[in-house]
């Protein structure tokens, strides 16, 4: 069945993402009409209304999630792999990125929020070791971002039943942290 198009254009993560099917089945096109389309361009709007300032620029991986880390179980250092989205862009992009995917693997019920948090924590700990983190609300402002683009995009585009499953919640996940921006 071909399903109309969705377009969402959100820009904010130093690239336009667009969240489009044009080929799913009718199961596909009832979860992006109900359980998307509304509370994402919500979110999307606010995003678009509340954008942070510009920051510095720095390079940046560009597509930050664990089957892109090699972890040294040894010594705990870390190698990234697969260059191909690498960019210049604020640091709160890849920082986000990963918050985003940490977030992701809570509410498909992988872990707990404190396992979330803890492992956030550290790995935040370990960025502002190296360079300062950005503002706290910016970095909300990009993990929001994240939630939206990245990850309910590519439940959806790339057919990952765990995050369909809950993507009415990655996108309240979103929307929640772009309102923390937004009265910050």
């Amino acid at each position: 069945v071909i399903m109309q198009d969705v377009a969402i254009r959100v820009e904010g993560l130093g690239k336009r993402y667009f969240l489009g099917a044009t080929r799913r089945s009718d199961s596909a096109r009832e979860v992006i009409i109900h359980a998307l389309t509304a509370p994402f361009r919500r979110t999307a709007d606010l995003l678009a209304a509340c954008r942070p300032a510009s920051d510095v620029l720095v390079g940046l991986h560009g597509d930050m999630h664990s089957r892109n880390w090699l972890v040294d179980g040894r010594s705990g250092s870390v190698g990234l792999i697969d260059f191909d989205e690498a960019c210049a862009g604020p640091a709160a992009v890849d920082l986000a990125g990963v918050l985003g995917w940490l977030r992701t693997r809570t509410l498909t019920g992988e872990w707990t929020s404190d396992r979330e948090q803890a492992v956030a924590d550290a790995f935040l700990r370990g960025y502002a070791e190296v360079r300062p983190l950005p503002a706290a609300p910016v970095l909300r402002w990009f993990a929001a971002a994240a939630l939206l683009v990245e990850r309910a995009q590519r439940s959806i585009t790339r057919i990952r039943p765990e995050s369909l499953a809950c993507l009415d919640r990655l996108v309240a996940a979103a929307h929640e942290s772009a309102l923390e921006f937004a009265h910050a």
